[in-house]
């Protein structure tokens, strides 16, 4: 219809964009040709109509391949945050500049060098990251990290405080990486700090050590939350949980079984993480009274590998 457009909402996969059921690996050439092909139909069926994609921002985490296709096609997109991701509503900040700069140059058709992610759906670990982590108490190591360039050349490396790094001496580049050397981040992560202590924000860095729950089991009431204090040392963000009764039974979705490693038995909608703690909703205590199994909860962090894992192991649970 002449002088209107025409406004859709895209969050595809809907697993990955909400974490749902564990899935926190997504860009195969798949994916992406299907992100491709979806915006293509809308595109082919509104040939005449302005377009607008209204939502598609869930995180920051997955916008750039989205920002990209869609400026390829010619629609324009919205930023939709509701204070949880790019914007702090109380502050009237933007949380991370970087990933707003991100989504602009794909709008412009610049093409973002960005650190390379896991996209085997049966890897057992997932260590993608922009982050270099050093455990706290051991001396650092030089690190890879995986990186697409995409056609970019990098031309230097500065630290937050504008230092600039000497190529070959505290980096090495390949065309598939970029290696900080030990020296040069022995100078932020330190083998005595406890986390959090060290200078490692200033590069980007993260000292972490093993995270800390303040309960190991638990008896709770029937028809409330469980709230589990957990202490993070790394990222502070809650990756996803996991749930299996005492006899090797899932809490919840036993078709999940048929993922990949990092998705068996991840459960979705049932827990919440406010930074502080996590919380088991009451639907999930529901759950394990009615098993009547004691059920082990799994609380993952970024990284997602073994020693990110914790545990919870909860009575059955009973109304009292």
């Amino acid at each position: 219809m002449p002088g209107e457009e025409g406004t859709y909402h895209y969050y595809t996969s809907y697993d990955f964009i909400f974490r749902a059921w564990g899935k926190t690996v997504w860009g195969s050439d798949a994916d992406k040709a299907s992100l491709r092909s979806d915006l293509s139909i809308v595109q082919g069926n509104f040939t005449d109509v302005p377009l607008v994609i209204g939502e598609f921002d869930a995180s920051p985490l997955n916008t750039e391949p989205a920002a990209r296709t869609a400026a390829e096609i010619n629609a324009a997109v919205v930023i939709w945050d509701n204070g949880l991701d790019h914007l702090d509503h109380g502050a009237s900040t933007w949380r991370d500049p970087t990933s707003l700069g991100v989504l602009n140059n794909a709008l412009k058709g610049t093409k973002n060098s960005l650190a390379d992610s896991t996209v085997d759906a049966t890897a057992t670990t997932l260590s993608s990251s922009d982050y270099v982590f050093n455990k706290v108490g051991t001396a650092p190591t030089d690190q890879t990290l995986p990186w697409l360039f995409n056609g970019n050349t990098l031309t230097g490396i500065t630290t937050n405080s504008g230092a600039a790094l000497a190529s070959g001496v505290d980096y090495a580049v390949t065309s598939s990486g970029i290696t900080f050397k030990a020296s040069f981040l022995g100078k932020y992560l330190s083998t005595s700090a406890a986390q959090g202590e060290s200078d490692a924000s200033v590069l980007g860095g993260r000292d972490w050590d093993a995270p800390v729950l303040r309960a190991t089991s638990s008896k709770t009431v029937a028809g409330a939350d469980l709230g589990i204090p957990l202490a993070c040392k790394g990222v502070r963000v809650l990756a996803v949980v996991k749930a299996v009764r005492g006899h090797g039974v899932y809490l919840f979705d036993d078709w999940t079984q048929y993922l990949g490693p990092l998705q068996q038995a991840r459960i979705v909608r049932q827990w919440n993480y406010d930074g502080a703690k996590v919380v088991l909703t009451a639907t999930t205590v529901q759950a394990v009274i009615a098993s009547g199994k004691a059920t082990t909860f799994t609380f993952e962090l970024y990284p997602r590998s073994s020693w990110e894992q914790r545990y919870v192991h909860s009575k059955p649970m009973s109304s009292y």
